[in-house]
């Protein structure tokens, strides 16, 4: 056994030496001293230091059948067990462990990271993480990654708090300032983040993540000018590590991820702070931002970021802006479809009696456009249609996917096709009708149809807006949601449908699920005004008008949806500014479709968005017998209300500015027998009601396909036209 004064020299020893010349010297001890198993410990993480891992466990197992209960072989073990692969005897290993030490703060912080790499394992790594500090507050290792794995798990003001504590208990660890950094960026408050990063840099100049975030940090304030400059030293001194980056901003495979830009950068996360409801900067930036993309655009130059074409139809920025900007997009995907195909597809004689139509989308998953458009893939006349459904994401096993699978003539997945590719699969397959049902969205491939793989092109359903594309001939609406003085915003030509664009499925049952009032913490008697909006459809003026309705109707609660802390915090913090206790604002958690389709029953009115309105989930509500008003506005998104209301017999809750839909909402919510009637209204024949009747609104497709088709043929170049059912 080596003597204390002997060991203490072999410890320092493994700091000073290189790993080979400290083996050597160790391998000599242990042949001495073969009992010591604190000279194997030492050996062990010499040989992982050298990256011999097998050569590691090996020695970390010499040392465990010396001393069984020595802690840092026990954890260093279960890590070569799981750089080797060996996952289930690595767990097995920690758990154990964590069961003869349950309060032995590193097995719990391994194991805890351990369940981090398993899919799913969030809730128990936090837990492990937990543990661990419970035993040991300043635990290193549980602070680093409990609050990394929090802004993971979407909890960033629970990392920032944990990232506090990490940079209180080790002031002078620069690790512990940038991830105080990353988690306060990941916050929306790049300000704080800036701060924290330039404490990690005090520490140590070297640290490149942590100027790279301060780039970031400053970009997203708008100093772009200073952003530039730490991205010229960051890419000085480590060239990947930007590259390496571009993967923070989530980008689509249509077109190249764009390099970091400050201005690009600026631009996508003032979204991110619109879209959260922090509406502190709310006007400037969209002025700045329109000034940015109308000097782009001047100067003709491409829109790096598409995302800015579906981000700004949430605004009050003008359609024509809108139009500009999928303009440019679409150019820059006909551009690149003549690159890579010179010469264009040459349609011959058709094979077929039928109507091909090929539909095309990344939402044939768990998601409402499959459930919207799933009627018309089942009820489609066979008689006169083939039905071929492209799908651009990759199968989820969902059942709605099965539904859409089994209703079509032909489910294709083509997700890890090229866009190029898909469009030859396309062709190939005789389509005579393609239609896009993303637009320019999450999974979209929008340059697909730039290709021009089928003779006609068609807009529909998922994207509320122009494409700006002279490939896309037609986009298929309703008079309501787009009347005359509208036109000039789309490039398409419009088929308008009698009653509404939309479709519903009636077909899926209304399940009757137990739903009450008091689990979800809403008034027994007050008046529950409803609003289940993603958080980016709600703006301040809509916002102001909800809080003046609470204001006039006592015991009323606004009851919204969602899970987003930021915009949680952000909305009490505004439903507080506008003299309202934030209590009456109710949030319902993310649920079961049975579920969120019941709990519709308990609120009394539904009340719209006005920039963005509700769509799909205005069908729900209505469905489930639950009214609603809306405002309609200038643009396209502003107006789906509208057209769905109409559709339902409910013209009289289209209210024509904000202070009338006030009026109305409080009238409502103080005439029980009014909102009664109104809720009769909503719920009696439904089946009679236009926007319900699945199967007219597949025939008023049907009958837009074949007019579209018969110009076609007759050489008739695209027209608008209505369809008559």
């Amino acid at each position: 056994m080596l003597s204390p004064e002997d060991f203490s020299d072999l410890q320092s020893a493994f700091g000073r030496l290189p790993a080979d010349t400290f083996v050597r010297r160790c391998e000599v001890v242990t042949r001495v001293h073969a009992e010591d198993s604190r000279a194997w410990f030492l050996l062990g993480a010499a040989y992982h230091r050298l990256g011999r891992i097998e050569d590691a466990l090996r020695t970390f197992e010499i040392t465990l059948e010396i001393n069984p209960d020595h802690i840092q072989a026990l954890n260093a073990k279960a890590g070569m067990l799981m750089a080797l692969g060996r996952s289930a005897e690595s767990r097995t290993l920690l758990e154990a462990t964590c069961v003869r030490f349950p309060k032995e703060p590193s097995t719990l912080a391994n194991l805890g990271y351990f369940f981090e790499q398993e899919p799913g394992g969030s809730d128990q790594a936090l837990a492990c993480y937990d543990r661990a500090l419970e035993a040991d507050p300043s635990n290193r290792a549980a602070l680093t990654n409990r609050g990394y794995l929090l802004t993971l798990m979407g909890r960033p003001l629970d990392a920032v708090i944990n990232n506090r504590v990490f940079a209180a208990r080790f002031p002078q660890d620069a690790i512990a300032h940038f991830n105080l950094a990353e988690s306060l960026l990941a916050s929306m408050r790049p300000q704080e983040a800036l701060a924290a990063c330039d404490s990690a840099i005090a520490i140590d100049r070297r640290f490149i993540k942590a100027h790279l975030t301060r780039a970031l940090s400053l970009s997203e304030l708008g100093m772009l000018e200073d952003a530039a400059r730490v991205f010229e030293h960051v890419r000085s001194v480590d060239p990947g590590a930007i590259a390496r980056a571009a993967g923070i901003f989530e980008k689509n495979r249509t077109m190249a991820p764009p390099p970091v830009d400050p201005e690009d950068i600026y631009l996508n996360r003032g979204f991110v702070h619109l879209n959260a409801c922090d509406w502190s900067r709310r006007d400037s930036f969209l002025r700045d931002f329109e000034a940015r993309l109308r000097e782009t655009m001047a100067a003709g130059k491409p829109i790096v970021d598409y995302s800015f074409a579906y981000s700004m139809l949430a605004t009050d920025l003008e359609p024509d802006l809108h139009r500009q900007v999928v303009e440019n997009l679409a150019q820059q995907f006909g551009t690149r479809a003549k690159e890579l195909r010179r010469s264009p597809y040459i349609f011959g004689r058709r094979g077929h009696g039928r109507i091909r139509v090929g539909y095309v989308s990344p939402d044939y998953r768990e998601h409402l456009n499959a459930r919207l458009t799933l009627p018309i893939y089942r009820l489609q006349d066979r008689n006169r249609f083939e039905v071929f459904c492209y799908s651009l994401h990759e199968d989820d096993s969902s059942e709605i996917r099965k539904q859409v699978s089994s209703a079509a003539d032909r489910f294709v997945e083509v997700s890890a096709l090229s866009s190029a590719e898909v469009a030859d699969v396309i062709h190939a397959d005789g389509i005579d009708i393609l239609v896009d049902l993303a637009g320019i969205t999450r999974f979209s491939r929008p340059d697909i149809f730039a290709f021009q793989a089928a003779p006609l092109q068609v807009s529909y359903l998922g994207y509320p807006g122009t494409l700006g594309a002279d490939y896309i001939q037609y986009r298929i609406t309703d008079r309501v949601a787009t009347p005359p003085a509208q036109r000039h915003y789309w490039a398409e030509k419009l088929v308008f449908l009698k009653h509404t664009f939309y479709i519903y499925d009636n077909a899926e049952p209304l399940i009757p699920v137990p739903v009450s009032r008091m689990e979800y913490g809403l008034p027994d008697d007050g008046a529950v005004f409803c609003g289940f909006h993603s958080f980016y459809k709600i703006d301040p003026a809509i916002f102001t008008t909800w809080m003046r309705v609470l204001k006039r109707v006592p015991g009323s609660v606004l009851w919204l949806m969602g899970t987003d802390a930021m915009a949680l915090d952000n909305l009490r913090r505004e439903c507080a500014a506008h003299g309202i206790d934030p209590s009456r604002m109710i949030f319902a958690p993310v649920e079961s479709r049975e579920r969120y389709r019941a709990r519709f029953k308990l609120a009394d009115l539904y009340l719209d968005t006005r920039t963005f309105t509700a769509m799909t989930t205005a069908c729900d509500a209505l469905w489930a017998g639950l009214p609603m008003i809306t405002c309609p506005g200038d643009s396209f998104p502003s107006r789906v209300g509208a057209s769905l209301l109409a559709a339902a017999g409910l013209n009289d809750c289209i209210l024509p500015t904000l202070t009338a839909y006030e009026e109305e909402a409080v009238r409502l919510a103080a005439d029980k027998s009014a909102l009664q009637a109104l809720r009769n209204c909503v719920a009696e024949d439904r089946l009679a009601k236009p926007l319900f009747d699945s199967k007219q609104r597949v025939r008023d497709i049907e009958h837009a396909f074949e007019c579209m088709w018969d110009r076609h043929l007759r050489r008739m170049p695209p027209e608008d036209f209505d369809v008559q059912s």
